[in-house]
């Protein structure tokens, strides 16, 4: 689903274009970044993780691609993973809302709406709207 991508589309606008005449071992963190993010756009979200996975390499410190493989470990069924993955992100980056309510989605994937709701609630109070309506829609308040 391309709107729990927010955030990856936000770094992609602001980073410049991967140079198309770099060799593999030339590409930088960003460029694997948005190889991944095109796979992941492409619904080749297998590809996307080995893509996030070489950024991640270059740059552990890359917030938003521990995000989007975690949206795409997400799609291809593996809760858990991503889990990690968000943790990972929210670790770097605690004011992260995209990750909290994405991390909210895997949980309840994994058939634990407590702990879903927790992160909604925590996307909701850092402003994200997704979650407040969610959660409104739910009769939960944030």
């Amino acid at each position: 689903m391309q709107r729990e991508l927010p955030a990856a589309t936000d770094v992609k606008e602001r980073q410049p274009k991967a140079d198309e005449q770099k060799s593999v071992s030339d590409l930088t963190a960003i460029d694997w970044f948005k190889k991944g993010y095109s796979f992941a756009l492409s619904g080749k979200y297998e590809e996307a993780v080995g893509a996030y996975d070489k950024s991640v390499t270059l740059n552990l410190n890359f917030v938003e691609a521990y995000y989007v493989r975690g949206v795409a470990y997400y799609h291809l069924g593996d809760p858990k993973r991503a889990i990690q993955d968000l943790d990972r992100a929210i670790e770097l980056n605690r004011t992260y809302a995209e990750a909290h309510f994405m991390k909210g989605l895997a949980f309840n994937k994994l058939g634990n709406p407590g702990k879903a709701t927790e992160n909604y609630i925590v996307a909701a109070r850092l402003g994200m709207k997704t979650a407040q309506d969610h959660l409104k829609g739910q009769g939960i308040a944030w």
